[in-house]
Parts: structure tokens; C-alpha cells; sequence
């Protein structure tokens, strides 16, 4: 199983781009699951 945690995510910015990028991590990586710690 492949995890990536991503952690300290802080302010609209970070969220945005997380939120933007999450689908095609998963793709690129080939995640199982994706964690986001967003503050």
C-alpha cells in the first residue's frame, strides 16, 4: 500500500494547490491514499 502524508498544509494558498493537485499526485504516484493535514 503506498501512502503520502502531507502535512502543515497553511492558509488558502496551500489548501488550493493541495486541493488542485491531490487527484493527479494519486496518478502520478500511483497513491493508495493521500493524508492532508490542513491548518
Amino acid at each position: 500500500m503506498r501512502i503520502l502524508f502531507l502535512g502543515d498544509i497553511v492558509g488558502r494558498p496551500g489548501r488550493t494547490l493541495v486541493r488542485e493537485r491531490a487527484q493527479a499526485l494519486r496518478r502520478e504516484l500511483g497513491l493508495d491514499l493521500l493524508l492532508a493535514n490542513a491548518e
